[in-house]
């Protein structure tokens, strides 16, 4: 056999021009509870994961087209349109996500802030401060509780573990739990 142009393309010759292009459609949105655009701020990170794991998605499937110029003409050879990408819908509460994070900017050090619902284990904030410095301390943070858990974890010794409130229990520098290591502050 001899090569040719047109054994790809009927009528293509020497000099022609193949184009193949992919056009995107429009990209989804990642929306909070309420519908609307879901709020940058403290979630800057949290949201870039989600784009990322979820990329696909949001963008859809590009298009293609297939033009050939011959003699100066362009002409097109096949055309598929794309499909727009998909908005996601996110737990996070817009007014509540707002609220927290104007309560953890007025704490020095970094924080942050969750809040779950129970019921459903739905995540209605996930808020840091600013001197958390960008790092998502509300999401992949390895932060010890706080203070605000000993009142928690005291309900929980004293239901599970038949405990009175009068009962010493001890308190080690480390605790391993399911492979994870937490260790007790010194002070």
């Amino acid at each position: 056999p001899t090569w040719s142009p047109s054994a790809v393309i009927p009528g293509m010759v020497a000099g022609d021009k193949l184009t193949v292009t992919h056009p995107r459609g429009a990209r989804g949105t990642i929306r909070a509870s309420d519908g609307q655009p879901a709020p940058v701020g403290s979630l800057a990170g949290v949201l870039s994961g989600i784009e990322k794991d979820q990329d696909d998605k949001l963008n859809g499937v590009p298009g293609t087209k297939v033009q050939l110029t011959h003699a100066g003409q362009t002409s097109q050879l096949a055309s598929y349109e794309p499909t727009n990408g998909s908005d996601l819908k996110i737990t996070i509460r817009r007014d509540w996500q707002q609220l927290a994070e104007g309560i953890v900017n007025q704490s020095g050090p970094p924080s942050a802030l969750v809040a779950i619902q129970v019921s459903t284990g739905k995540i209605l904030v996930a808020a840091n401060n600013n001197a958390a410095g960008g790092f998502p301390l509300a999401t992949i943070g390895r932060s010890p509780s706080g203070s605000t858990f000993k009142t928690v974890d005291a309900l929980a010794e004293i239901r599970h573990r038949h405990f009175t409130a009068d009962s010493i229990v001890s308190c080690p520098l480390h605790y391993t739990v399911m492979g994870f290591q937490f260790k007790n502050d010194r002070s």
